[in-house]
């Protein structure tokens, strides 16, 4: 038991009654009671409990009564400095054991002072917030004005040409806010954040609030007066983190902007994709899942308007893409004494990018040699000075001869003049390979001489 306290009777009779609470402009608070003591022959314990209900706290303080059979009133006893709201005063008396004895009704008082209304940052390319009672905001950081607890505070959002008002969010500072990522309308809010589509809208200031709103991103944003559009270069099937800004370039690279009229600046660009080196091409363009191929490409406002999305973006990412030339190899081979341009390989071959026209011609025919033909991919191809290949798969050229004959190229009879190691009369046993493929010079037979 503690010192100096005497259990009270349950036929004591303490009362306390009158709460008078007064607070300062500082919110400095402070109260009195009227305690009487009818038969208490003890000191007993008065107790004062303080509740602001927007914040759910408790403020607790204890008194002890020292004259017995009387009714007196408490001296001024601080409550401390309280921010402004509304507040519920109440007490009770305790025997030392703790039991209540007594208690007063509930007196309700407010706090006055000034609560803080935070605007957080916006983008001001989209228009500008103002408030009422005036305050300066600062776009790019945030904004506080104090308003007096109670008052009513007008925010109004005030758009730039092309920009609608989406809707606002705020919330209590000091409140059990979660999963918040920003005023939009994907956004997912905790249960303690407020939204409002009211422009402007007004706020009473029971408490501290952040206010933060969102730019409508629906079809009326369609009237914007320019769009900017950002060049990206890729390759086919590029993503994740592999570099796709190798392979070629784009002119003007950075974020350019159309416009609708002449008098704001341009009204078109023209925009240039160029292959790293020779072993890429560019294959096309894509804009808002648009292809096109033209290079260079103009995009002009009417256009990018016409392709817009219902989301009403500012902004167009043009991608260039670029892919990697296929290319095929080509043979070619001749007889022993025939030259050719290009030169003749007994090994190796030409490498070409795919769909490249290639143009195999007789450069030179030995005196001993007469020259018979052509042969592409071992089919006869005529007897003309030249013979032209498109490139679509692996291809071999042979420029076919014979020994010439006494009597001429053009004539018959004589022996082959030359030309190879064998008498047999064909070059079944000649073969050039290129590539791992043979050229062979199939189905080649000299003329016999008259006299044979």
């Amino acid at each position: 038991m503690a010192s100096g306290f005497i259990p009270l009777s349950v036929l004591d009779t303490v009362k306390i009654a009158n709460p008078t609470v007064s607070c300062g402009a500082s919110g400095s608070c402070s109260v009195v009671l009227t305690v009487t003591n009818n038969n208490a022959t003890s000191n007993f314990v008065v107790y004062m409990k303080l509740t602001n209900s927007a914040y759910q706290t408790i403020w607790q303080n204890t008194i002890q009564v020292q004259q017995a059979s009387s009714t007196f009133t408490t001296p001024t006893l601080s409550l401390g400095t309280l921010p402004p709201g509304a507040y519920i005063f109440s007490a009770f008396a305790a025997s030392n054991y703790g039991v209540v004895i007594s208690q007063t009704s509930s007196t309700a008082f407010n706090v006055e002072g000034n609560y803080n209304l935070t605007i957080d940052p916006y983008n001001p390319a989209t228009g500008s917030v103002s408030v009422s009672p005036s305050c300066t905001i600062n776009p790019t950081t945030q904004s506080t004005c104090a308003y007096p607890a109670g008052s009513s505070v007008t925010a109004k959002y005030n758009p730039n040409s092309g920009w609608n008002f989406g809707q606002w969010c705020y919330w209590l500072s000091g409140s059990t806010l979660s999963g918040f990522n920003g005023c939009t309308s994907s956004g997912t809010f905790g249960s303690d954040v407020l939204t409002s589509t009211s422009n402007p809208l007004t706020l009473k200031m029971t408490g501290n609030y952040e206010l933060v709103f969102s730019v409508s991103q629906e079809s009326p944003n369609l009237n914007k007066l320019y769009f900017t559009v950002i060049p990206t270069v890729s390759i086919t099937g590029c993503s994740g983190t592999q570099s796709c800004t190798t392979l070629g370039t784009v002119d003007p690279m950075g974020a350019t902007i159309v416009y609708e009229k002449s008098e704001f600046g341009a009204t078109s660009v023209a925009f240039t994709a160029t292959p790293k080196d020779a072993n890429f091409t560019f294959r096309n363009w894509q804009v808002n899942g648009k292809n096109l191929t033209k290079n260079p490409l103009s995009l002009n406002y009417t256009f990018l308007k016409s392709i817009q999305n219902p989301s009403a973006q500012s902004e167009f990412h043009l991608w260039a893409y670029f892919k990697q030339k296929v290319f095929h190899q080509l043979g070619v081979g001749a007889y022993a004494g025939i030259t050719t341009m290009p030169a003749a390989k007994n090994s190796g071959t030409y490498t070409y990018p795919a769909g490249t026209p290639v143009t195999v011609s007789v450069a030179n025919v030995a005196d001993n040699v007469c020259f018979t033909g052509w042969l592409m991919d071992g089919k006869d191809a005529g007897t003309g000075n030249s013979v032209t290949v498109t490139m679509d798969g692996y291809h071999s050229v042979f420029a076919q001869g014979v020994g010439k004959p006494s009597g001429g190229c053009g004539n018959g009879g004589g022996d082959d003049g030359g030309g190879d190691d064998g008498g047999d009369g064909s070059l079944a046993g000649l073969g050039f390979m290129v590539a791992g493929g043979a050229l062979a010079a199939f189905g080649i037979t000299r003329k016999k001489g008259r006299g044979r």
